[in-house]
């Protein structure tokens, strides 16, 4: 007989994974053509590597970013930025989502996401010129 216990330790892997959006220095916007920039900071809050870590925004020009592997507790922040048009001035505000996907070494897929809204400063006026008109009689 032996005084040996066997004991088998099973490790609990989790994935889990966090994103945050914000927009630096930029509370508002007040016409077509100014450029917004964000910052996407990606943490792996889980305690398992993440492979193929990519971000997307839902206004169609901020593009993919392509984050790649980040280990338990890594974070990566990305850059990008977004034109205003005619109906982001027009609809006043411009609301922006990122999403974040991941897929653990299980093959399951985390995801995570944050908005952002950023509010136009609105100027609306019009000019009037008044012209007078003369008319003139000959006789």
């Amino acid at each position: 007989m032996s005084d040996e216990d066997n004991a088998v330790a099973i490790a609990l892997r989790k994935g889990a994974i966090k994103i945050d959006k914000r927009t630096p220095g930029v509370p508002s916007y007040t016409a077509t053509g100014d450029v917004i920039p964000y910052e996407l900071t990606v943490t792996n809050t889980g305690n398992v590597t993440h492979y193929r870590c990519g971000s997307t925004g839902s206004v169609d020009r901020i593009g993919p970013g392509d984050i790649g592997q980040l280990a338990p507790g890594q974070v990566q922040t990305l850059s990008t930025s977004y034109t205003v048009d005619q109906t982001d001035v027009d609809n006043g505000l411009l609301s922006n989502t990122a999403n974040v996907a991941a897929t653990t070494p299980a093959n399951l897929q985390v995801v995570a996401k944050d908005s952002d809204v950023v509010t136009a400063t609105l100027n609306p006026g019009i000019d009037l010129t008044r012209h007078q008109m003369y008319r003139l009689t000959m006789r």
